[in-house]
Order: structure tokens, then sequence, then C-alpha cells
């Protein structure tokens, strides 16, 4: 991969160091691989360090994959789509849910396991805002099976995160459209609507003998964290399933890098950096890095270095309540 050198001040959020950057006392400031934010940034300035090297990743370079498997990722995730589609509207009409439909969805999308760039590609093309919660939710479902890929998790608990990622906002179909799809600032009462989101997609799923509980528990709890702060019961820690935290760091990626009708999208490095800036405390962090780390080589070529968030304190509740 190419290389090149810049101004410090010119960097931009995203760029990954090429090379270490060495203090005028000869002491390593930063290393080689480290992607640049605000607080990277801010500690080299202050050692007076004026210009570093970063990855030149071209355009060809970040979007290139092969068109045949392209393709068949497009056929795949549309059949995905219209299959969700009858899913979503069978419960919308209190329906039973179709299970075996719902398995072969999970199956497809368990299918392209290894066809990360390609998903990733796709994804990040998309945009239509009709049927929003279908599409968010299927992209769900793929950025959980990579970060259970990522963690070493079985098949078998893979492919039910696939199905959690698949319906962990189904209770959305409870609540009115004209609340869901709001341009402007939801009131504080509208903002309690939403929320039922979570209590009421469990209800509406937690008899379903073909469902596992922890596939249940995904669906009530992803919008719990760590510290408390999330809902609907403000548990804390271990209290949380593991397929909820997952899915919890899937959805707000998702929301974050994907247009809405009452926001635009967020590049993923400007995700990343959120995450770093405030999730850390609020979701696995070992999980947020995992995922991090292992999608940014995707999308840039390169394995990224991490920073510890600690030092930041921007706001991430638009992105981890509103979605």
């Amino acid at each position: 991969m190419d290389e090149i050198k810049i101004n410090l001040v010119d960097s931009m959020l995203g760029n990954v160091l090429s090379r270490d950057v060495i203090s005028r006392k000869g002491l390593k400031i930063a290393e080689k691989d480290t992607i640049i934010n605000n607080f990277v940034k801010y500690e080299l300035i202050k050692v007076d360090i004026q210009s570093i090297w970063i990855y030149y990743v071209s355009e060809f370079e970040q979007s290139y994959v092969e068109e045949g498997d392209y393709n068949n990722i497009k056929v795949c995730y549309e059949e995905c789509i219209i299959s969700l589609k009858e899913i979503f509207q069978d419960l919308a009409q209190e329906k039973t849910l179709k299970i075996s439909i719902l398995n072969h969805v999970a199956k497809l999308v368990y299918e392209n396991i290894n066809n990360i760039d390609c998903i990733i590609k796709y994804i990040r093309e998309i945009r239509k805002y009709e049927y929003y919660e279908i599409y968010h939710s299927l992209n769900v479902s793929f950025y959980a099976m990579f970060i259970g890929k990522w963690s070493g998790m079985h098949s078998s608990e893979i492919l039910d995160l696939i199905i959690g990622g698949l319906l962990h906002d189904i209770g959305k179909l409870r609540i009115p459209g004209h609340i869901l799809n709001k341009k402007g600032k939801l009131t504080a009462e509208e903002f309690k609507i939403i929320k039922r989101h979570t209590t009421l997609g469990y209800s509406m799923l937690k008899n379903e003998i073909n469902l596992n509980y922890d596939i249940k528990k995904s669906i009530l709890m992803h919008h719990e964290r760590l510290d408390g702060s999330g809902y609907p019961n403000g548990v804390t820690g271990d209290y949380i399933g593991e397929y909820a935290k997952i899915i919890s760091i899937a959805d707000i990626y998702d929301a974050m890098t994907t247009n809405r009708v009452y926001k635009n999208k967020i590049n993923p490095f400007e995700a990343f950096q959120i995450f770093l800036e405030t999730g850390m405390n609020m979701l696995e962090s070992s999980k947020v890095n995992v995922f991090i780390l292992n999608l940014s080589s995707h999308l840039l070529g390169v394995k990224l270095k991490l920073i510890d968030g600690e030092k930041f304190t921007k706001d991430l509740m638009v992105y981890m309540t509103r979605r």
C-alpha cells in the first residue's frame, strides 16, 4: 500500500499512520498503524510533531471487489429483504412468526460469512429510506454475524446472533410511523413511546417456542448499557446477555452509518471515533475493539491499532437511543 507524508495539521479523522512517529528526542510517540482521531492528533501536537506518514488508499483500492461476487451478494440481500417483508407484515397483523422463512433468511446471511468485503460495499451503497427498519434489521444481522465470527463463536451461536439481529427491532411494528419517522426532535413523550419497542418486541415473541431464550433476551435488552444508562430496565454488566451486547454494537454502527429521514449518515471512521470516545463505558469494550479492528481492516486494507477512549466525552446518546 502506498504512503504519503503530510503536515499533521492537515491530517483527517480515519487517516492511518504508515510509520512510527518519533519525537526529536528519539522517543516513539505513536506506533505505525494507529488510527488518527482527535486525541491522537492533540497528543502529537503537544510534543511539536510537524508531519506524519500515512497510508494512501486510492478510491479503486477501497472499493474493489470481484463483480461476480458483488452481484451474488446483491441478489442474496434483496431475497432476504423480500422474505423479511413477509415476516414483518405477518407480525404487524398479529399473525404467527413464520419460523421456516426466518431460518431460511438466517442461513442465507450465514452462507456469506466470508464475503465480508462485498457485503460491506453493498450495505454502504444502499440509498433507500423506504422500509428502513427492514433494511436496518438485515444490516444488523450481518454486522452481528461478523462480530460473532471475529470473536470465535460457534456456528450455532452465530446463527442465533443473526436471528437476534433480524428481530431486534420487531417491537417497532407497534410504534406509530409518524413517531418513528419524525424529522424533527422527539418530544419527551414521543421518546418514551419509542423506548417501548424493546418490551413490545419481547412480548410479541416471548412465547415463540422455536426461538431460544438468548434470542428473546437480545430483543429485550439490546438498548441496555453496561453502566446502567440503557433501557428498558437499566440493568448493568453481566445481567445483559452476550447476544444483546453484540447486537447493540451492530445496531449503533448501522444507525450511525445509514441515512435516515431525520439525519445524514456519517462515515465509518467517524463512527469508530464515537465508539472510542463515549461507547467504551457503555458497551462491551472487548467486542467494540474486535469490531473496529477487523472492520477497519476491510475498509482500508490495513490493521489498525486502537486508542484508549477514556479521555473522550462526546455525547453518543442520539445514536444509542433513537434508532
